[in-house]
């Protein structure tokens, strides 16, 4: 049961943290541009190593509400990766016209 718990609460988190950002490349995907999909298999590792670090840091520097800080560290995280994909998509858009 516990590792029942455990394997729930990671695909939660995954889906917390990558959701938004796959969200918008299927979006883009279905609007007939496939480029935000290959920029996933950047920005996934980079949202993972960033979430992992400022979780790191929030215990190193003795924050209270650890559940808390690492549940607003992925959703922030998820929201910016969702953002930075959006950046990308509109700089590619305008330089190409």
């Amino acid at each position: 049961m516990r590792l029942l718990l455990i394997a729930v609460a990671a695909l939660v988190f995954l889906g917390a943290l990558w959701g938004p950002a796959f969200a918008l490349a299927l979006h883009y995907y279905k609007l007939g541009d496939a480029s935000p999909l290959r920029q996933l298999r950047f920005l996934y590792p980079a949202q993972l190593l960033v979430t992992v670090v400022l979780a790191f840091a929030a215990d190193v520097f003795g924050f209270r509400q650890p559940a808390a800080l690492l549940a607003g560290i992925t959703l922030c995280v998820g929201a910016c990766g969702a953002g930075l994909l959006w950046v990308v998509r509109w700089l590619q858009r305008r330089r190409h016209g």
